[in-house]
């Protein structure tokens, strides 16, 4: 049986060309990629995909989201595994959502040049290169706001 992860590579990430290098990681990882697309985010994207995020954080996450995303390219992804603990495997392999708290090792540990205090400090989201899903509801969720149905039958 294969279990999924929903995977995101955020603007910064496609801006400094690390697309090849985070996808390398993934796969040393034991991730496969299952379905991978190249999208232009807009603002109704970035509000469907993270609508808890906005609701938990309020207006100026929903700001600084809109801002960091909107009109860019964004690299959506759904990763594959026979472990069922997949979700938290890539997260691990991930790194802390704070790059500068990420463990060595990690991507955002490895490749992150943010924080959270420079990013709030400059009124905008924290670029730390990849949104990884948090639960297989949320894989399920995400995916959908990034992919078509057709697209994801035979994954779900």
């Amino acid at each position: 049986m294969t279990y999924y992860e929903f995977v995101m590579l955020k603007p910064d990430a496609v801006r400094r060309g690390l697309a090849e290098e985070i996808v390398r990681r993934l796969r040393r990882g034991g991730f496969s990629v299952e379905q991978l697309a190249c999208k232009t985010a807009t603002a109704e994207l970035i509000q469907a995909h993270y609508a808890d995020n906005i609701v938990k954080y309020g207006p100026d996450f929903a700001r600084r989201a809109a801002a960091c995303f909107d009109g860019q390219t964004v690299l959506p992804m759904l990763l594959g595994s026979e472990s069922p603990d997949i979700v938290a495997r890539v997260r691990e392999l991930v790194g802390a959502t704070n790059p500068e708290k990420a463990a060595p090792g990690t991507i955002r540990g490895d490749l992150g040049v943010d924080s959270f205090d420079r990013s709030n400090a400059e009124d905008r989201m924290c670029e730390n290169l990849i949104h990884a899903s948090d639960s297989d509801e949320a894989v399920r969720a995400e995916a959908a706001v990034w992919f078509d149905a057709a697209t994801l039958a035979d994954c779900f």
